[in-house]
């Protein structure tokens, strides 16, 4: 697939459409993605024309979280690992910064940085039977995409903390109570029922006007941007990432699965020993 079509982009009556593209991969955010995603978004944040933006996925899944196939296919993993958060990142930290209200329509799944790009958004639409899963820790991945800092600050640290450690799939109900499926008004009557259609019309009702420059959602995302660009810290000064000796024994460990299960249980076992 040629990597201007990982991610269509188009603009109609002040909304900027913006479609996750990789529907037999289950929009799987591999580099080329990831690299799109993030000129698309820094192109949407720099149009006039732009009012509102509606991030969608192509398919029956929204966006399954990080393409791991790829990244086993590849010899060289910490570098490629490195080029897909770093791209990945960058699109976070356009939407962390923009001024213009963000609608993401959910369907199937949204997870690992699916997720993301759920939480740092202003209205959450989804389907009945979709469901939201952190997923980083049942492959053996510490969280990213903003995912750490943004989700107790949207359902409370000890519920994020469960969560992150034992990634179970949430409702669209249970995300909607948890405060991660936002809801919107139109008319006087809720709306929250699936995700939008793509008129244009429609997608502004969801969102009103612009978020004001003291709205917590605009807050949300500042701080989200200082500490995303504190995240430099972790690199080691020849430029590699602490996550690359992990990369390579996941991906190198037949037992890696059964190993990471094994971990969760065991948190598992000590919340609940907290908690009694």
């Amino acid at each position: 697939m040629n990597s201007e079509n990982t991610v269509l982009f188009s603009v109609e009556a002040g909304v900027a459409r913006i479609t996750l593209n990789r529907p037999v991969s289950r929009n799987a955010m591999d580099l080329e993605l990831a690299r799109r995603l993030h000129r698309v978004l820094e192109d949407a944040a720099g149009d006039d024309q732009v009012q509102v933006l509606l991030l969608a996925g192509n398919g029956r899944l929204f966006c399954s979280g990080g393409d791991l196939r790829s990244i086993a296919a590849t010899q060289d993993r910490g570098a490629l690992l490195r080029e897909l958060v770093s791209s990945a990142h960058g699109a976070v930290r356009v939407l962390a910064g923009l001024d213009k209200p963000v609608v993401a329509a959910v369907q199937g799944s949204a997870a690992g940085a699916g997720l993301s790009l759920a939480l740092v958004s202003d209205v959450v639409l989804a389907a009945p039977r979709t469901s939201f899963i952190t997923a980083y820790t049942a492959v053996g991945l510490t969280p990213d995409c903003g995912q750490s800092w943004l989700l107790p600050r949207v359902v409370g640290l000890g519920r994020a903390l469960d969560l992150t450690l034992n990634p179970v799939k949430v409702s669209s109900e249970a995300a909607r109570a948890m405060g991660i499926v936002k809801p919107y008004r139109a008319g006087g009557i809720a709306a929250a029922a699936g995700p939008p259609s793509c008129n244009p019309a429609r997608i502004r009702a969801c969102v009103g006007t612009r978020p004001s420059p003291g709205s917590a959602q605009v807050w949300l995302r500042r701080r989200l941007r200082c500490a995303s660009e504190s995240r430099g810290r972790n690199n080691r000064p020849d430029g590699s990432h602490n996550s690359d000796r992990g990369l390579d024994r996941l991906f190198r460990c037949r037992g890696a699965v059964s190993r990471v299960r094994e971990i969760q249980e065991n948190h598992r076992r000590m919340l609940q020993c907290v908690t009694q």
